[in-house]
């Protein structure tokens, strides 16, 4: 039982890491694009 709440709590580590992972890889490529235009109207 308790095998399985650690490989439980390993594998939600990991999906949670990858996922904050993507998430600010998202924001960035956003917020780089946004950065792009304002340079393209200025």
């Amino acid at each position: 039982m308790r095998n399985t709440v650690i490989k439980m709590y390993k594998t939600t580590e990991g999906f949670l890491i990858s996922t904050t992972y993507k998430v600010k890889l998202t924001v960035y490529h956003v917020f780089n694009r946004i950065a792009d235009n304002l340079k393209r109207y200025r």
